[in-house]
């Protein structure tokens, strides 16, 4: 069941890199994070299911990521009034087509 609720976004972020980094710390990999200055201090959703997903996609991130670094970037998309995240690492990644067959 979804709970929405006002939430910071940046907050809630912040949170998961701090919860992440001794997972990372453990490979030697760096955690960045990077709020835009369009991020709204509150959005409204349910922060305890974003949290788990963004969370995952990091860990997942500093499973697969041998060296380097794992960045999370948040930014306001202002045309759709959208939050969007985004989790990259400096891992071999995922063949394209295989990554089709993952969310199949």
């Amino acid at each position: 069941m979804l709970v929405v609720a006002p939430f910071s976004p940046a907050a809630s972020l912040a949170d998961i890199a701090d919860l992440c980094r001794p997972a990372a710390a453990d490979k030697r990999l760096l955690i960045l994070l990077a709020c835009s200055s369009r991020l709204p201090a509150q959005v409204s959703g349910d922060r305890v299911r974003f949290e788990q997903i963004v969370c995952n996609l990091v860990l997942i991130a500093v499973a697969y990521t041998p060296q380097g670094r794992i960045c999370i970037d948040a930014d306001w998309d202002e045309l759709t009034s959208a939050l969007v995240v985004e989790v990259a690492d400096t891992g071999p990644g995922i063949a394209r087509m295989a990554g089709f067959a993952c969310l199949l």
